[in-house]
C-alpha cells in the first residue's frame, strides 16, 4: 500500500483525500448524539495527551548550550564520576535518563540487544559446570571450574 501511494501523482492523491473526507462526513452524519458526544470527548482527552507529550519532548537543542567547551568537557567529567564504574550499570542508568528526558522512547527502552558471542559461550560454560578434583600431598581439594 505504501508503494502504491508513492507512485500516485500528487493530483490523485488530493482526490483521495476529498473522496475520503466526503466519506467520513457521511459516515459521522448518521451518528447519534450520544455517539458524537462520545468521540468529541474522546477526542479531546486524546489532544490533551498529544499537547502535553509534545511539551515534554526535547526540541531541537539550540547552538550554544554551554559557554565553552572546557565548561561542557567539566559537566561530562562530573556525570562521569557519578555514574557507577560497571559498564553495564552505567548503560542501564544512561539509557534510563535518556527515557527520562525523552531522548529515547518505551520501545527503546524496553529493547534488549542480541546475546553476543562471548556471552552465550560463557552462559554455555555456566550451565556446564564441572568439578575437578585435584590431588595435593596432606588432602583432596575441590576445585570448581568456570
Amino acid at each position: 500500500m505504501r508503494e502504491y501511494r508513492q507512485r500516485m501523482s500528487d493530483e490523485k492523491k488530493a482526490k483521495v483525500k476529498v473522496n475520503n473526507s466526503l466519506q467520513q462526513a457521511a459516515t459521522r452524519s448518521k451518528w447519534s448524539v450520544a455517539k458524537t458526544k462520545a468521540e468529541s470527548e474522546r477526542t479531546k482527552i486524546r489532544m490533551r495527551k498529544y499537547r502535553a507529550k509534545k511539551k515534554t519532548i526535547v526540541q531541537e537543542t539550540p547552538k550554544k548550550l554551554f559557554s565553552s567547551a572546557q565548561a561542557f568537557g567539566k559537566a561530562l567529567s562530573r556525570v562521569n564520576r557519578a555514574l557507577p564504574k560497571s559498564p553495564r550499570r552505567k548503560a542501564a542508568v544512561v539509557k534510563r535518563l535518556a527515557h527520562h528526558f525523552n531522548v529515547i522512547n518505551d520501545r527503546e527502552l524496553r529493547h534488549h540487544p542480541p546475546i553476543t558471542e562471548a556471552l552465550e559461550q560463557k552462559q554455555k560454560l555456566k550451565s556446564k559446570r564441572s568439578t575437578t578434583v585435584i590431588l595435593f600431598p596432606d588432602s583432596c581439594l575441590d576445585v570448581k571450574i568456570l
